[in-house]
């Protein structure tokens, strides 16, 4: 193996937790939320999705996300 094969090994997608997947998914929804500003299924999912992110961080011991939660 050349150097050049293990470092396109290595440059793979990080693995996302829950706590990932749900920050992930309220970027995507806050996006959305600039394009469709009146969408009031897709704000409650992001609120919906801030209180659980809240919710995960608190039990991780993550003192930044509750705050900007």
């Amino acid at each position: 193996m050349t150097a050049d094969d293990r470092q396109s090994q290595r440059r793979s997608e990080p693995l996302l937790d829950a706590l990932g997947k749900m920050i992930r998914d309220g970027k995507d929804t806050a996006s959305y939320l600039w394009q469709v500003p009146d969408d009031a299924a897709t704000r409650s999912r992001l609120e919906q999705l801030l209180h659980e992110i809240r919710d995960q961080s608190a039990k991780k011991g993550r003192r930044e996300m509750p705050k900007l939660c």
